[in-house]
């Protein structure tokens, strides 16, 4: 059994991957993790503190999860954007690369697609802002650090509706206390459940996959969509939720209005049918109670 160390452990997806591997260490930088794990303070920045780590640890396999995902911030920070986005992945990935340790990098999908078809992983990719532009600038530094790293494209959800943390969190909560909630009706995206997305990740590095791969559902759907099929899974769809265009909202970073993934490399790669969007947001509701 490989063993994990997870960078960014008390993150979204970081608290989530620190379950789903038995063997695996988690790091936190501001708020600790709460679990049962082996956790480690951590400053990336610090690379003799990394180093240290890795000899401690001696993982199989590293997850990048740390990162600034907030494209506003971004827009108005570009040089810790850039710190944290681009440059620490690199240094990562080259301190795994000199000891043979599988890298695993947490994209995004946050890209400007003009042709509103599903990006596949060869198809050129234009960034639309700071966030963007970071993402992919790591991606170009991971590669040419690290042949062996693999680098996962993806859009990801699960629930915290005990302590709501996402977008989609607080959704849920605000429409079931019967207040307006707007989400963008214009934009579109390929979502995965968190669950899927640690499987895939698990199953892809058994079999030492590199380079860049979409994790993504099959289904496009408008975030307004998205969003209604997850109230009426819980028998909270309502006239509460409403849908606003992009243009109708003023944000201080551009954003991209079809952010699709193609997902045909990775069912091709493992062998798989992604499960239907549905059974995802079915099944994430179940685990998250």
């Amino acid at each position: 059994m490989k063993k994990y160390l997870v960078l960014g452990a008390s993150g979204l997806l970081g608290t989530i991957l620190l379950r789903f591997f038995p063997e695996s260490h988690g790091t936190f930088f501001k708020n600790r993790t709460i679990s049962s794990k082996d956790v480690s303070f951590l400053d990336v920045t610090d690379k003799n503190s990394f180093r240290l780590l890795l000899e401690r640890v001696r993982p199989d396999v590293v997850i990048n999860c740390i990162g600034i995902t907030k494209v506003d911030l971004c827009e108005k920070i570009p040089e810790k954007c850039w710190e944290l986005n681009s440059w620490q992945p690199l240094q990562i990935a080259q301190e795994c690369s000199v000891r043979e340790i599988k890298y695993v990098h947490i994209s995004t999908d946050h890209f400007l697609n003009l042709r509103d078809v599903k990006l596949k992983e060869s198809d050129m990719v234009v960034p639309i802002n700071q966030y963007g532009f970071s993402k992919l600038n790591a991606e170009l530094f991971i590669c040419s650090a690290s042949k062996n790293s693999l680098i996962i494209r993806s859009n990801f959800f699960h629930f915290n509706l005990d302590s709501p943390k996402t977008f989609l969190d607080h959704l849920i909560v605000a429409v079931k206390r019967e207040k307006v909630f707007h989400s963008f009706s214009d934009v579109f995206f390929t979502p995965i459940s968190t669950t899927q997305l640690a499987k895939y990740i698990e199953d892809l590095v058994a079999i030492d996959v590199a380079g860049v791969v979409n994790i993504a559902s099959s289904e496009v759907l408008s975030k307004f969509d998205f969003h209604n099929a997850v109230l009426k899974e819980m028998s909270a769809l309502s006239g509460f939720h409403l849908p606003v265009l992009l243009d109708a909202v003023k944000l201080h970073a551009q954003r991209p209005r079809y952010m699709a993934l193609d997902n045909s490399l990775l069912e091709r790669l493992l062998g798989v049918k992604v499960p239907s969007i549905y059974d995802m947001i079915k099944t994430e509701l179940q685990l998250s109670k």
